[in-house]
């Protein structure tokens, strides 16, 4: 998405079904807010907050 649009921001952003209605939507608010514009995709469940990371191979 972010080179088929370069001047849109997308950020997917998953959510555990454990998570009360509330608690999602404050994360929804909290990612809306996140300055980090290289973040395009984050995850949130039991551990928390979390993002893909890229390893090199060996």
């Amino acid at each position: 998405m972010i080179w088929e649009w370069p001047k849109v921001y997308c950020r997917a952003i998953d959510l555990s079904p454990d998570l009360s209605a509330e608690t999602s939507a404050q994360h929804i608010v909290a990612e809306l807010h996140d300055p980090n514009r290289y973040l395009t995709e984050v995850a949130y469940g039991s551990q928390g907050r979390v993002t893909l990371v890229s390893i090199p191979d060996r």
